[in-house]
């Protein structure tokens, strides 16, 4: 099932239909989970190396506010991926290409490209994951050299 409200307000034309979605893959999301577990792991390795071996005081109030501050930090990471995972993506139809971009809270557009302003297409697959999960970059050339 094609799921065309995420790509804002466009109406399609009369006759048009849509043809396909290209989104990310969930694969996307395997280096930034790690990536964000990492983060997470290394303040409470430093909260149990001071607690433990150097022996500080772990009910300080400062310390708390630090270890608070740093576990945010690769929730907001992993967010900030996921919600690219989700929103962002390609709606193709036998008359146009509606392309949607989200990132976070600093920018969120679309663009419109008619079909005959396409050049062609490129797919490319870099490493393992990509490789073995099926997902690559996708290019859209169009005839105004402009690559999404």
């Amino acid at each position: 099932m094609i799921n065309t409200e995420i790509y804002g307000n466009e109406k399609l034309l009369q006759g048009e239909r849509v043809i396909g979605q290209v989104r990310y893959h969930r694969a996307c999301l395997i280096r930034p989970a790690f990536f964000s577990f990492t983060l997470f792991l290394v303040p409470l390795f430093w909260y149990w190396l001071a607690s433990s071996i150097l022996h500080l005081n772990t009910h300080h109030l400062l310390l708390w506010i630090i270890l608070l501050v740093t576990l945010i930090i690769p929730i907001i990471v992993f967010l900030k991926d996921y919600i690219q995972y989700r929103f962002n993506g390609l709606l193709i139809t036998n008359r146009r290409i509606f392309m949607y971009d989200f990132h976070l809270f600093f920018y969120s557009g679309s663009d419109v490209i008619p079909i005959s302003y396409v050049h062609e297409f490129s797919f490319v697959q870099n490493g393992i994951f990509a490789t073995l999960f099926n997902y690559g970059k996708l290019k859209v050339i169009t005839s105004f050299h402009k690559e999404r």
